[in-house]
């Protein structure tokens, strides 16, 4: 994974932002000396971040990034991610998690010792038993791997559980992460709109004060049986720029999750003492999606289209302000920086579409004018017009909350526009609202800001659909039955490295048949204060904040 460290400081103005990027910055309020490590409870803890907070399910629905943020304080998990792209055992309430046996496949998890809700009731099997009943009747990614679990029992003590499942599947380390209450409410997590202390029962270091759409507040969970909460309060602002009462006020550290800086922004905030960054990738692939269904847009009109954008000048443009190590995006499903990622190097071609020359090749602009062509278009006076005469127009939708797709639109826009294809952008609120618009056809095309996470099966789900589970919300409507079969292939494989040559047919399929031109994986951006040891940019959910517990604050050493 490529890395960019430097020194970062936040300007005392605030920066006006306005849609989403990971951008994070993690910054003390005053410069630091190192000294003892502390677990002062007077210190709180000030974050701003880049979503609104929005939904209160992370089993059954798809909350926004920043609810599960806030979540992965306070309920259990059995997993978690590594800041490596990795699949790691959490801490928080399993001593371990084994497969008892393969045929058929049965996972044993052993609970620890003292492991409570903060009601005080033991964590336990009916836990589970409503967790696997609600996730399989949900929409969110792990749905499919819930509705492949036919019994959950009790092992040989009550601290023993055992899930049975139907098939064989590596996937099944992305359930019970986390893990719900059996007191919980259906009825509520079906309709919440927010997180509550009472839907989101804590397990873990903290429980919810409050929450409004634009602020959550935790403070220690009293039955809380793991290392001390190292903050008395953690006040977390979602959709809300950084104050710079953040990062003066005493005995408060500060964390901002900035949604996007420009490069002269970013240049102005460099060389505070005190404060380490770090640049690296995000989760977040870019693309340009095409409407496939009926109505929809033929191959050829795709395959001429995504011949037609400079990939390479389009970072130049935009992302490869922040970071140079950005390059155009080699697979639909696995973002650049996460494990088995192969990018573009100077031995290999600039961009598997266009080259860096402006306006595009002579090759791809040949081999576009040969398929448009063929769909029954056809040049005059340098515009592409159809068999009618009437000009080829291409309807777009971009995603209000994510900057870069913003960028991007107007980006393509400018690049199509020199080839003779006007574009039509229009706006809708994220990027679910384009797939779903997409499935429909109600545009032809439009840019998504899909995020990985730690299993392929649930990306291969933005192209692919399976007999047993929902469709992905970023599934755009693509079709193709012998994807959907390698999908099921791959998901069985109890050797994840072993399903990999499966994920990357179905992305060379996806390259021949063009339902989505993958662009780039968004920047990353960390800053934190020396006062905070250990922190660790992590771009994978549930994010850099789930890790909270193993970092130390170091406060200034007595005279």
């Amino acid at each position: 994974m490529t890395i960019h460290d430097g020194v970062l400081r936040l300007c005392g103005r605030v920066v006006s932002v306005a849609v989403a990027l990971p951008l994070c910055l993690v910054l003390l309020s005053s410069s630091p000396q190192v000294g003892a490590a502390s677990s002062s409870p007077e210190t709180g803890l000030s974050s701003s971040l880049p979503e609104p907070f929005a939904g209160c399910d992370p089993v059954g629905a798809n909350p926004s990034a920043s609810t599960v943020q806030a979540l992965s304080l306070v309920l259990p998990e059995a997993f978690t991610s590594t800041p490596k792209g990795t699949i790691t055992q959490a801490t928080s309430f399993l001593d371990q998690a084994e497969v008892q046996s393969l045929k058929p496949l049965v996972v044993i998890y052993s609970i620890k010792k003292g492991a409570t809700w903060v009601d005080n009731r033991a964590i336990g099997l009916s836990d589970f038993v409503t967790t696997w009943k609600w996730g399989a009747k949900g929409v969110g990614p792990a749905a499919t791997q819930y509705r492949q679990v036919v019994s959950i029992k009790k092992g040989k003590n009550a601290s023993q559980v055992l899930v049975k499942f139907s098939t064989p599947t590596s996937n099944w380390r992305a359930l019970f992460s986390p893990l719900l209450p059996a007191t919980v409410s259906t009825s509520e997590l079906a309709s919440c709109s927010l997180p509550s202390a009472a839907t989101d029962l804590s397990a873990g270091p903290y429980v919810i004060a409050s929450a409004s759409p634009s602020a959550i507040t935790l403070v220690p969970n009293p039955r809380w049986w793991g290392p001390a909460a190292m903050f008395s309060e953690i006040t977390l602002s979602g959709g809300v720029n950084a104050s710079a009462t953040q990062f003066t006020t005493p005995l408060q550290a500060g964390l901002a999750e900035a949604t996007w800086f420009s490069p002269g922004v970013l240049e102005g905030i460099v060389s505070e003492p005190g404060v380490s960054s770090h640049v690296d990738f995000s989760n977040r692939i870019v693309s340009l999606d095409f409407a496939t269904t009926r109505g929809g847009l033929p191959f050829g009109v795709r395959q001429a289209i995504s011949l037609l954008i400079n990939r390479t000048r389009l970072i130049q443009d935009s992302v490869g302000q922040i970071d140079t190590y950005i390059t155009p995006a080699t697979s639909h499903l696995i973002a650049q920086g996460q494990p088995n990622y192969t990018p573009l190097t100077a031995s290999t071609a600039t961009d598997p579409t266009t080259t860096s020359t402006l306006p595009v090749s002579r090759s791809s602009a040949s081999r576009a004018k040969k398929a448009l062509n063929r769909a029954g278009y056809h040049l005059s006076n340098r515009v592409w017009v159809t068999s009618q005469g009437q000009p080829f127009t291409l309807s777009m939708e971009a995603p209000l909350d994510d900057y870069w797709s913003l960028k991007t639109a107007s980006l393509i826009r400018l690049q199509l526009g020199a080839q003779g294809i006007k574009v039509r952008i229009s706006f809708v609120p994220s990027s679910v609202v384009v797939a779903q618009n997409l499935r429909t056809a109600k545009t032809m095309s439009g840019i998504l800001a899909r995020p990985t996470d730690l299993f392929a099966a649930h990306s291969a789900a933005w192209f692919t659909t399976s007999s047993i589970g929902p469709n992905s919300i970023y599934w755009a409507g693509y079709q193709k039955k012998s994807l959907n079969t390698l999908a099921t292939q791959a998901s069985m494989n109890m050797n994840p490295t072993d399903a990999v040559p499966l994920y990357e047919t179905i992305d060379n399929a996806l390259w021949s048949t063009m339902p989505s031109l993958p662009l780039f994986t968004e920047p990353d951006v960390l800053a934190w204060s020396t006062d905070i040891d250990g922190v660790v940019l992590n771009p994978y959910p549930p994010g850099t904040l789930s890790a909270l517990l193993s970092w130390k604050l170091i406060t200034a050493s007595a005279p």
